[in-house]
């Protein structure tokens, strides 16, 4: 773990639970929300910990893991912070589109429906 945050606290802050679908991950989001942001400690160290402590017990253990788990890239730095979040945020941004197709639906007939989703994707 450095000492120094790529990810800065607006970066962080525009993030929310509903993004995580999985059960683990939402927990541990919940938990850096309430360990407080990355820039708010002096190290990522102090962070992490922060985080475990607030964590709850059936999730510590994973907050540990991914610590110092090795990144898929050898020097991280802001702009691969940033490709990581964007592509979250991605992920969320077709979910939901999925979601609004499938309450929609419904409504029109297989002809129109596919007239729709042709004109909106």
């Amino acid at each position: 773990m450095g000492n120094e945050f790529i990810v800065n606290n607006s970066s962080f802050d525009s993030l929310e639970e509903a993004l995580f679908t999985a059960p683990v991950a939402a927990q541990i989001y919940v938990a850096c929300i309430a360990a407080g942001g990355p820039h708010d400690f002096a190290d990522s160290g102090a962070w992490v910990q922060a985080v475990i402590a607030t964590a709850p017990e059936e999730v510590a253990g994973t907050v540990r893991q991914l610590a110092v788990e090795p990144l898929p890239i050898d020097e991280p730095d802001e702009r691969y912070v940033h490709a990581v979040l964007a592509r979250l945020l991605e992920v969320d941004a077709a979910r939901r589109v999925a979601a609004i197709k499938a309450d929609l639906q419904p409504a029109y007939g297989t002809a129109q429906w596919a007239n729709v989703n042709h004109r909106c994707c």
